[in-house]
């Protein structure tokens, strides 16, 4: 069985889907005006130390101060902690809104088959590997001289010596190269383990074939993503097709209305049902309604569609942190013994690494807890905001230049007329983005802005 990899590259978002079945399994964006600072390796610089929180506060270069705690500092580097160090860091939880993110000096570096442990020696092999574990240590042992600290992961065991060598060689190149670079980079600069944004996510993903058809608009985001998968999953044999940078790779594969209704909180069940979804700072709480559905006494049909659909709407829209399914109240408890069950069978089928289930309590709530990968969809899109004290959802602004790209490239035309709301005038000039879209889909743009368009983002015309 042959699995797809979408990907469509845009001046506003990169965006990755993984088919499998002919069924749109999972979703990555890059929004490339505020991308993902979640486990990226930054050169900081302390600013301030407190030793009642045993933290620094780090200057990454981004808005809000980070928080490195001293426990998550290798010894020789806590000892010369001072105000104005500069220390490579790496970000262990994205925040969002008024927190700054939390970080870690022990650097790690992910391939697939291994883990680089930058600032540490020592070899651990994953508990799955039953046999040939010694092996495994003498060989990591041969190559990394204990210079660095490794993890091997349990996918080494399926991949031949040499496919495993190129990957360690990979690692510890990129780790010395930080080593050797961390005290030239400037303040704020991102040391890049890979090229492509979303490698982690793709060493996540449950592949089940080791064939992969790549369509993708971009030549250079393809060369890319075939080196990466050469380097780290050199057993995956890889079909490519490049496409020009004006096709819309979702509508040609049929997927851009999945995507599009990922962004919205209602999902209907195929029983008449619906499920709607609704993120808060501190969760997500799905909640679980009849409205079409023929319930009559019997609800556990419609909360077993229900547990089904979210599970895959969590997975597919990348939702993570605390996960609340408030189910339709059932009088039986033997209900939910079943139900609690068949969300275990589900998670172990689709997402056992990252998703964990706890049982339904009393007042009928499936409690899901799942690790953060990369961002979820709807804050790389959207954002809420307060008007007259309720909260409403609009688009980022990476979306409202998505939404103007999915029109040029239907424009056959050598000129266009895109009229701004004023409002975003500053983001517009700031990051140059009529230069960016003129030079992507070779069109002559001339830009005005009106303080008339109050509902909508912006207008072409001719």
């Amino acid at each position: 069985m042959r699995e797809l990899l979408v990907i469509d590259k845009s001046v506003a978002l990169t965006r990755v889907a993984k088919i499998s079945d002919n069924k749109l399994k999972t979703l990555f964006v890059d929004n490339h005006f505020e991308q993902s600072r979640q486990d990226k390796i930054y050169i900081g610089q302390v600013i301030d130390i407190v030793k009642s929180l045993q933290a620094a506060f780090v200057d990454i270069g981004t808005d809000k101060k980070a928080m490195l705690h001293f426990k998550h500092i290798p010894e020789n580097e806590r000892n010369n902690l001072k105000i104005g160090t500069r220390i490579a860091v790496q970000v262990t939880k994205e925040q969002m809104g008024d927190k700054g993110d939390r970080l870690s000096a022990f650097i790690n570096i992910t391939g697939s088959y291994a883990v680089c442990l930058v600032n540490e020696t020592g070899i651990a092999v994953s508990k799955k590997i039953n046999d040939n574990r010694d092996y495994f240590k003498e060989l990591v042992q041969t190559i990394s001289q204990n210079k660095f600290g490794f993890i091997i992961r349990t996918n080494a065991q399926y991949v031949s010596e040499e496919v495993l060598i190129k990957e360690l060689n990979y690692l510890i190149q990129k780790a010395t190269e930080l080593e050797n670079t961390k005290q030239v980079l400037a303040k704020g600069s991102i040391f890049k383990t890979e090229q492509i944004t979303y490698g982690k996510w793709l060493l996540q993903q449950k592949l089940e074939s080791n064939e992969l058809d790549i369509l993708c608009n971009d030549e250079v985001e393809l060369n890319n993503i075939c080196n990466f998968i050469q380097t780290f999953m050199s057993h995956i044999k890889t079909t490519n097709k490049l496409y020009p940078v004006n096709e819309a790779l979702f509508i040609t594969v049929g997927i851009e209305k999945i995507f599009k209704e990922c962004l919205k909180p209602k999902v209907w069940l195929k029983n008449g049902g619906n499920i709607v979804i609704e993120h808060t700072e501190a969760m997500t709480i799905i909640d679980v309604n009849s409205a079409k559905a023929v319930v009559k006494k019997d609800v556990f049909p419609l909360n077993k569609f229900a547990i089904e659909e979210a599970l895959l709407q969590c997975i597919k829209r990348n939702i993570c942190g605390i996960i609340i399914i408030d189910l339709v109240e059932t009088e039986n408890s033997n209900d939910k013994v079943v139900l609690y069950e068949y969300a275990k069978e589900l998670i172990e089928q689709h997402d056992p690494k990252r998703m964990k289930v706890y049982k339904i309590t009393d007042i009928g709530l499936l409690q899901l807890t799942r690790t953060r990968v990369n961002r979820p969809l709807h804050e790389c899109l959207l954002e809420s905001v307060y008007q007259l004290g309720l909260k409403q959802t609009k688009y980022q602004m990476a979306h409202i230049i998505f939404q103007i790209e999915e029109k040029l490239r239907q424009i056959s035309q050598p000129s266009i007329k895109i009229t701004f709301a004023q409002q975003f005038y500053g983001f517009v000039t700031k990051n140059n983005i009529v230069n960016k879209l003129e030079e992507t889909y070779k069109i002559n743009i001339n830009v005005e802005y009106s303080n008339d368009l109050t509902t909508l983002y912006f207008k072409l015309s001719s």
